[in-house]
Formats: C-alpha cells, sequence, structure tokens
C-alpha cells in the first residue's frame, strides 16, 4: 500500500513542480464542450512555439470530465484544490496566468487571444529578465 501512495504522487500532476520552471495558463470550464473553452483552444492552437518561447503550459480543468496538463492526468482532489486556490466557480469559464512564482498575475472571464495573453507575459518582470539574457 505505502508503494502505491507514491506511484500515485509521482504521476499526478501538483501546479508546484511548475514553479520557478514554467508559467501556467490555467483554463477553467465547466466541461470540455463548452463554447467558451473551444473557442480558447482554437485562438492557442497555432501558438505552440509562442508558448513555449515563454515557457507556458497550458493546464485543462474541467468541472465535468478528465482535467489534464501536457499528456499527464489531473485528479479530481487536485483539480478541487486548484479550483479553491483561485476561487473558480464550478460552472465558470476562467483563463488564469501563473507566474513562475506561482501566483496568479492576470485573470480573465474570456477567452484570450494569444497576442493578448503574449503582451501579458511580455510585459512581467521575470519575463523580461529572460529575454534580456537569451540563452
Amino acid at each position: 500500500m505505502g508503494m502505491q501512495i507514491g506511484t500515485e504522487t509521482k504521476n499526478s500532476f501538483h501546479l508546484d513542480n511548475y514553479q520557478w520552471h514554467y508559467r501556467a495558463l490555467l483554463i477553467f470550464s465547466p466541461t470540455e464542450q463548452d463554447s467558451d473553452f473551444q473557442e480558447q483552444i482554437m485562438l492557442l492552437r497555432r501558438e505552440q512555439g509562442g508558448l513555449q518561447e515563454r515557457e507556458l503550459k497550458l493546464v485543462y480543468l474541467f468541472q465535468d470530465g478528465e482535467s489534464h496538463a501536457d499528456q499527464t492526468a489531473i485528479s479530481e482532489p487536485i483539480a478541487e484544490q486548484i479550483r479553491m486556490q483561485f476561487a473558480v466557480e464550478p460552472d465558470e469559464f476562467a483563463v488564469i496566468l501563473v507566474g513562475k512564482d506561482g501566483t496568479q498575475k492576470h485573470r480573465y472571464a474570456k477567452p484570450i487571444s494569444a497576442r493578448e495573453l503574449f503582451a501579458a507575459v511580455d510585459a512581467m518582470a521575470m519575463r523580461q529578465y529572460e529575454m534580456q539574457h537569451k540563452r
């Protein structure tokens, strides 16, 4: 039994794992079929390059349906915890930009264009520093 807990944690998603490595774009939606959610996915679909350049990970959090980030499923208790941490209502669509320090930087109630998103990220102090010190 002890072992099971270990494997569960390793393969399960925790927002803390991103801290200092990545920014996260949390996309909360009642379901995957939600029109706002569908629109948001469309707006970002062709922007992989821009997302990678900004070290931005997309995290999908559904009230009804399996939440996931990258290829990793997010367990319901963890999805619930994230929802509470950012005070998102179950039937609410919300897009929350989380900085590398793990705090909320911007919050949107409607789908956001890649241009608007990238402008918000590029205005952040840590991102400014990264752009000056391109490795």
